[in-house]
């Protein structure tokens, strides 16, 4: 008997049992997508769906001087409605003193700032701050639909600026740290004219794109859902909430606080359990939209492309020194103030990616002592820098320039 064409049949019964195995799932799915689809289709009322929005924590905490960041911990607070959810605003000083605009990095809220605003406004100016979306008291857009890119920050930073009863696009400077110096930047490069001064503290936007690890590109690109990298993230912020000492830091032996361990310094005077490590731990259990906020900045903010726009930062402090008649950055030139032991972005390489860029002589650089946190560890050196440049209004010469930043 011959057993070829049995053996045959058997090959392709075999075949055909793994055909059936690799597509059954493959057409159930799409058959489960579609039955969806048709129930949503005839469901349909005419009204759209609204994307979802991350509400902020209550502020109903007006007395509990506990957490790190109570909703009264800064004067002139105000909430602003927008299409993308409340922002939380705080605007005070003297309404006639010069206007500051402070933007807060990827993951500490306005608060950080909180120190050299005092200072500023001690000094007769005008300061106004607020949360991001998706940090501190300001909602969080659902980040698939609105991706957290320069374009997304712009248009609240308009809306925060519309919100006031004082003019402010009449002009007024800018003051942009970590994260925040890059959209300050790049707002700054497409709204150039009522920014009359620009200054970035520790900034991004130019950060080399080689010091990203290999997990977090893998985490980052798309290769994972977004609850399996927002669940990741949760776990990486939780831990870096807890102090760690910084190599650079311990080496110095005196006891000048811009020497405190990175994110451990009190943000406030009178609030020693207000730091950056409680703020965020904060936010990562209070706020449902921090995580996915700050997992959608890392992929679309301004950190590490921002080249073109901070050459045309740079061609326009060019034209307004040479008298050309350009609005705005009055100096002509972008005060930089990096962190001498600044573990997350490099002095040394900023400096010189910065002056590369926008053109060494359009930049004042200064390094100031301090790691990361320098707007809170070294708030008065931040106000008034060492040196040759003044960064709070005064007026000094370098050779026969004057500079006058703020």
């Amino acid at each position: 008997m011959n057993s070829t064409p049995l053996a045959f049949r058997t090959k392709l019964l075999d075949r055909r049992d793994w055909y059936i195995a690799i597509t059954a799932p493959v057409i159930g799915y799409l058959a489960a997508r579609l039955l969806a689809n048709l129930i949503r289709a005839a469901s349909y009322n005419g009204v759209p769906s609204r994307p979802k929005i991350y509400r902020a924590p209550s502020q109903n905490l007006l007395t509990e001087r506990d957490i790190p960041y109570p909703p009264d911990a800064l004067s002139g607070g105000r909430d602003v409605s927008t299409p993308f959810g409340n922002t939380r605003v705080y605007e005070w000083g003297p309404e006639t003193g010069r206007k500051i605009l402070f933007v807060h990095g990827i993951s500490t809220p306005c608060i950080v700032f909180a120190r050299l605003a005092k200072r500023l406004v001690d000094s007769g100016h005008r300061v106004m701050l607020f949360d991001l979306y998706g940090r501190g008291y300001s909602d969080g857009p659902d980040p698939s639909i609105y991706r957290q890119d320069i374009g997304f920050f712009s248009a609240q930073i308009l809306s925060v600026l519309a919100s006031s009863s004082l003019n402010w696009m009449e002009g007024f400077s800018m003051v942009g740290y970590s994260l925040g110096g890059g959209i300050s930047a790049e707002f700054c490069s497409y709204y150039p004219h009522p920014v009359e001064s620009l200054i970035l503290i520790c900034s991004g936007g130019v950060t080399r794109p080689f010091k990203i690890s290999t997990v977090s590109k893998l985490m980052y690109n798309d290769l994972f859902p977004d609850w399996v990298v927002n669940w990741w993230m949760r776990r990486t912020l939780r831990a870096a909430s807890v102090v760690k000492p910084i190599d650079k830091v311990e080496e110095v032996h005196d006891d000048h606080r811009a020497h405190a361990e990175n994110s451990s310094f009190p943000i406030f005077e009178d609030r020693e359990n207000a730091s950056a490590a409680t703020t965020v731990a904060w936010q990562v259990a209070a706020h449902e939209g921090f995580v996915p906020s700050f997992v959608s900045s890392v992929k679309y903010a301004p950190i590490h492309d921002g080249h073109e726009r901070w050459r045309r930062i740079g061609e326009r402090c060019e034209e307004r020194r040479k008298g050309g008649q350009v609005r705005g950055l009055k100096e002509g030139k972008v005060l930089l103030l990096l962190g001498g032991y600044d573990a997350v972005i490099s002095s040394t390489e900023t400096a010189e990616d910065a002056a590369s860029v926008l053109g060494e002589e359009n930049v004042c650089t200064r390094v100031l002592e301090g790691g990361h946190d320098l707007p809170t560890v070294n708030s008065e050196e931040c106000f008034q820098p060492q040196g040759d440049v003044i960064f709070a209004g005064r007026t000094v010469s370098k050779g026969t320039e004057e500079l006058v930043l703020v």
